[in-house]
């Protein structure tokens, strides 16, 4: 595999801020996936102790409900070129691009129509009180989120002078810990193992993994994100305890019943699940089209499964990216969600009548 560091800079950035903002839901989040995150945070630690304290200003940017991505780990997924763009690059798209306000508020306010989302932007101070009385957050976010609506570009100042702040110190830190870089990589182009589940789930063979390019997060412990770039070749983020989140997925029992249920478990998520199973392969737009929610919502839950295993890319055809299910996914947990259900399944009279009998004849 050829390293790539930037990306894993750029990851390790966004994330720091994530974690600092919303260090218990990354904890759940990981608990429900039933990995062992003991130790997950070390690198943040070690970030946090060089880094001035967040301005709570920035809080909307990082925050993490524990099911959609923040504002920017999403944007960083959409205008990412894995092979080309640096950190610096990366901060002019968010400083120069007029759509990263439209973005920030589409992933803030999911559940609302592109017109409500205008009035937003526009300040329209009827639509505005009305939004943030709707939404579910908690004091501090809903006080943050108004400033953001209100100040964006004094905001955004804030957000970039605080990324530059923490990429300044995960920098550091990268160059202190390369011969751990260089270690992982040496030991994933060798390891038999890993390259038969790469195989397994992103249906590459051995000697196409050994060409991909990768590149490590130490920030995000466990990310796994498989990406195509315009030359086609494969690429991954990987987190530095991605052989742990890959063998939780290969063992005998890798999706739990609990597990099942959390990725499905509203309508939105089972509806689209059905259209996949139905139609093998489906776009962003069609999953929005057929399953009656609006593209942000498309959007985010796609970007769920693709983070829970639950979906795959499929292809692409020119800028269209087609997904479908993961099948190993749902074969691996019908097993567990079977025996969950077993359990309340009254038991029969003539079997515990033979129980009986048995114990009077001894």
């Amino acid at each position: 595999m050829k390293h790539i560091n930037h990306p894993g800079e750029i990851y390790d950035t966004f994330f720091y801020g994530v974690v600092d903002f919303n260090k218990s839901t990354v904890e759940d989040t990981y608990k429900k996936l039933g990995l062992n995150y003991d130790n997950a945070f070390g690198f943040y630690h070690e970030v946090k102790n060089n880094c001035k304290p967040l301005n709570p200003r920035v809080f909307p940017f990082f925050y993490f409900d524990g099911s959609k991505s923040s504002v920017l780990i999403s944007y960083l997924r959409r205008k990412l070129n894995f092979h080309e763009h640096t950190f610096d690059d990366i901060i002019k798209i968010i400083k120069n691009d007029k759509k990263f306000k439209e973005h920030t508020f589409k992933i803030l306010f999911a559940n609302l129509h592109k017109s409500d989302i205008q009035n937003l932007i526009a300040k329209d101070s009827r639509t505005v009180d009305i939004v943030l009385q709707n939404q579910s957050w908690d004091a501090d976010m809903s006080k943050q989120v108004s400033f953001l609506v209100h100040h964006f570009p004094y905001a955004l100042d804030i957000l970039i002078d605080t990324l530059k702040e923490i990429n300044k110190n995960t920098v550091v830190l990268r160059t202190r810990y390369e011969h751990i870089i260089e270690q992982r990589t040496q030991e994933t182009c060798e390891d038999k193992e890993i390259l038969l589940l790469f195989e397994k789930y992103y249906s590459l063979s051995k000697g196409k993994a050994n060409k991909t390019y990768f590149s490590l997060s130490f920030m995000s412990q466990f990310v796994i994100w498989s990406f195509n770039g315009d030359n086609q070749e494969p690429a991954f983020f990987l987190g530095n305890r991605y052989k742990e989140f890959f063998l939780t997925k290969n063992n005998d029992s890798p999706t739990t019943a609990e597990k099942m249920f959390y990725v499905l478990g509203d309508s939105s998520k089972y509806n689209i699940v059905l259209l996949l199973n139905q139609h093998k392969v489906l776009t962003m737009s069609e999953i929005s089209r057929l399953a009656h929610v609006s593209p942000p919502q498309a959007f985010n839950i796609i970007n769920f499964f693709l983070d829970n295993l639950v979906v795959r890319e499929h292809h692409r055809e020119g800028r269209k990216i087609f997904f479908a299910l993961n099948n190993n996914f749902i074969t691996s947990s019908q097993e567990n969600v079977n025996d969950f259900i077993d359990i309340f399944k009254p038991k029969e009279e003539g079997a515990e009548n033979d129980g009986q009998d048995g114990e009077q004849k001894q």
